[in-house]
């Protein structure tokens, strides 16, 4: 049952079997063994491909795509063994096939192999991604929150020294005032976009990092250039705030009480204090939304990362530990071999009895073919030289 099957496989006839000689027998038996091979390796990519690069393909239609691919690579196969001798285009054409899936295949067991160094990785690369956008964000809202309590601060004071009347005069530069805090309002909206250019920078600088690049420099830019940020935002609050605080300081009554002007400025003490408090909650709830993130990284990379991107994360863990170069290397020219074995075996078989047959049949046949050409040719000949009678053998 089995040597019938085998005999099948190859598309040769099992009703000839017992007219075949050993060694034909067993030859064809080993093609049909070697058969498989190719077959089994192109319906397993087929069917991890189709899962790979297609989102949401079911079983049954990623086995359906294994099977077509084997089935491609079973006719290829077919119509080589079926010839008596590969042609040098056979030859060619099914050994760049067999580079194509050995690559193929290499970098399929590649990526499983270090599925944990490229989650790693990736995972890294999303962590700094994720800290640098929330540092960002949370930078400047600690500034906002300094600065509102700054505001918050000086207006207490103010209103507990108009509660006591120890210090300022009865008016004050309410116009110049107001001009302050829009300046102070203007220099946090300006270094936000700074922040967010800077920002916008460094991740269009790491999407374009290639494969020969080092994410480590464009890494210090970007920390130089926030940090500088933060420094020129600092100094620029710093005066601001010091003018602003030089006319509160003069806007008091210079009477001890609680009358119209404590009540305004304790009111304004106490917006101030809201607006503080609201700072610090949206403070803690950038902290708390970039915890989150950290934690769903793993579920990221599981559920939107494809193999695209794993096989270009790959090549830079290849090229960075050489230890995974040769592991690639090998697994690529196993692949080639297997994909090459039933090729090598066809090309290199020994000549058996029934192929000496096979070849004596064909000459003969070449040869009453001959013959008769020949006859044929004679008779022509003859008919032109005016010859009526029978052509004679």
């Amino acid at each position: 049952m089995i040597t019938n099957y085998l005999f099948h496989i190859v598309n040769e006839d099992f009703s000839n079997y017992k007219s075949l000689d050993k060694q034909t027998i067993k030859r064809t038996k080993l093609f049909g063994l070697l058969m498989h091979i190719p077959i089994i390796l192109w319906f397993v990519l087929g069917y991890f491909l189709s899962q790979q690069l297609f989102s949401n393909v079911s079983t049954a239609m990623a086995i359906l795509a294994g099977m077509g691919c084997s089935f491609f690579i079973y006719l290829i196969d077919l119509a080589i063994i079926s010839d008596r001798k590969i042609s040098i285009k056979k030859f060619i054409f099914r050994f760049l096939i067999a580079l194509i899936i050995a690559f193929l295949g290499a970098l399929l067991v590649d990526t499983f192999i270090f599925e944990k160094d490229i989650n790693r990785h990736i995972s890294k690369n999303e962590e700094m991604i994720i800290n640098n956008n929330f540092d960002t964000k949370i930078i400047a809202q600690s500034a906002l929150i300094k600065s509102a309590k700054s505001d918050w601060l000086a207006a207490e004071k103010k209103a507990a020294c108009e509660a006591t009347g120890q210090c300022g005069t009865k008016f004050a530069n309410r116009d110049e005032l107001k001009l302050l805090l829009n300046e102070k309002r203007d220099i946090g909206e300006r270094y936000v976009n700074k922040r967010n250019s800077a920002l916008a920078a460094y991740k269009l600088e790491t999407k374009n990092c290639g494969l020969f690049c080092s994410q480590v420099p464009i890494d210090k830019k970007y920390s130089k250039i926030r940090d500088q940020i933060e420094t020129n935002e600092h100094n620029e609050l710093v005066e601001v705030n010091k003018k602003i605080n030089s006319i509160n300081d003069i806007n008091t009554s210079g009477k001890s009480g609680t009358g119209p002007i404590y009540r305004g400025l304790k009111d304004l003490a106490d917006k101030l204090k809201s607006k503080y408090e609201y700072q610090q909650q949206k403070s803690i709830s950038l902290q708390a939304d970039q915890e989150r993130r950290l934690q769903n990284i793993d579920h990221e990379i599981n559920n939107n990362i494809g193999l695209i991107e794993k096989i270009k994360i790959l090549h830079i863990i290849i090229f960075e530990q050489p230890i995974s170069i040769i592991f690639s290397a090998l697994f690529f020219i196993f692949f080639l071999i297997l994909e090459l074995i039933l090729l090598f075996t066809k090309n290199g078989a020994a000549t058996t009895i029934n192929d000496h047959w096979e070849d004596y049949e064909e000459k003969k046949a070449l040869a009453n073919i001959n013959i008769a050409e020949q006859r044929l040719k004679d008779f022509e000949n003859a008919s032109i030289e005016g010859y009526k009678g029978p052509l004679l053998s």
